[in-house]
């Protein structure tokens, strides 16, 4: 009996030998289609030459990383996506000069192979970073990946063409404002508003001071204060806006002037966003009507308020009408939530109503209000919705 088990896993590891594994490569790292691992060139840290230190910088700053790798191939390698891991971090350059010395850049749409990079091609690219994008006061390890057909890339040959590019940060934010900046919110016109936040170091027991107020919009008031509470020294920041501004939005910024970090001189600056939207002193709320859709046959309501934004003022409603082309079909109810003995109060409910036999169709209208304030003595809403 002829024995055949010895020839048969000869042939078996023959085979295994030639068709599995990976593809073999030559003495400089290529393989047999002639890629070669990328190779970090002038790395400012040789060991790690994937990883920047941008080390502590001030929050709201920009930097930039560049970085140049070699394709040490005979072919091209295509760099087919980079996905940074944090939207604070952005490609904002990547390329490589030609042999004629014209310079090819890349595709950063994010749509598509990015390049591709001929054999002995230096590609050169830049990594943005917007520190206004992240968490004041953490060190961060942040990371972009880029996906490549290399056959590997210097330090990270255990994946292949796949590698991250490591960057360290800490956005340092020497003071911290609580809340983020001054909203005044809606202040009425008649008597205009106000509002205050708090300012401490960034991180507790840092040397750093709030000197002073500097500059600020001449309509707004401005007040600084400061409070020592046992070790920790907090600011207090209080403005108002006067009565008589135009009605619509209003913004400004106020300027203050610090110390640097270690508590010493008189450059520093915190700039305090201030925001506000000027009213009129009585308005309804919500401003526009909507009754949404109303089956029909249905009657449709609508709760609203009418608001006295003017703080101890009261008024009343002396008449309501509705005009427009659905004005036949709807009614309005008021009532005050708490009337004096003159019948006047700050807050008033309202109640818009569609009646069952509105046509279908959409529903446009005006409500009016008639007051007895002699600054604002009428106010409207527009009412819409659909029957349907």
């Amino acid at each position: 009996m002829r024995t055949i088990l010895p020839a048969f896993f000869a042939l078996t590891f023959l085979l295994l030998g030639c068709s599995g594994g990976d593809a073999p490569q030559d003495s400089n790292g290529a393989d047999e289609a002639g890629r070669a691992p990328l190779v970090f060139l002038d790395p400012e840290v040789p060991e790690r030459p994937y990883f920047r230190d941008l080390g502590s910088v001030p929050h709201g700053t920009r930097h930039t990383l560049d970085y140049k790798m070699l394709n040490a191939g005979q072919r091209d390698i295509t760099v087919r996506r980079i996905d940074p891991a944090c939207a604070c971090s952005r490609i904002s350059r990547i390329g490589y000069q030609a042999a004629d010395g014209t310079w090819i850049s890349g595709n950063t749409s994010g749509e598509g192979d990015v390049i591709r990079v001929p054999g002995g091609a230096e590609l050169e690219f830049t990594i943005a970073v917007d520190t206004a994008l992240l968490k004041p006061n953490q060190d961060k390890l942040e990371m972009v990946r880029f996906f490549t057909d290399a056959s590997s890339v210097e330090e990270r040959n255990t994946r292949g063409g796949l590698f991250d590019l490591e960057f360290h940060i800490l956005s340092e934010k020497l003071f911290q404002l609580t809340p983020g900046h001054l909203s005044l919110g809606d202040i009425p016109q008649g008597a205009g508003g106000g509002s205050q936040l708090t300012i401490q170091t960034g991180q507790p027991l840092l040397p750093c001071r709030v000197i002073g107020v500097i500059d600020h919009p001449p309509e707004l008031e401005v007040d600084l204060a400061i409070n020592d509470i046992r070790a920790e020294t907090m600011w207090h920041l209080a403005v108002s806006l006067p009565a008589g501004l135009p009605r619509g939005a209003w913004t400004g910024t106020i300027t203050l002037s610090t110390t640097d970090r270690n508590g010493e001189g008189n450059e520093g600056r915190l700039h305090v966003p201030v925001n506000a939207q000027v009213v009129q002193d009585v308005r309804i709320v919500p401003q526009i009507l909507n009754m949404g859709l109303i089956q029909a046959g249905n009657v449709g309501t609508l709760a609203a308020e009418m608001h006295v934004l003017v703080p101890g003022q009261r008024v009343k409603i002396l008449a309501a009408e509705i005009t427009g082309d659905s004005a036949e079909h709807l009614t309005i109810a008021y009532a005050p939530l708490r009337a004096d003995p003159e019948g006047r109060d700050m807050l008033w409910t309202l109640k818009v109503a569609c009646a069952a036999d509105a046509p279908k169709g959409a529903l446009n209208a005006i409500v009016e209000l008639t007051l007895d304030d002699e600054v604002t003595p009428n106010i409207a809403a527009r009412v819409q919705g659909a029957v349907r």
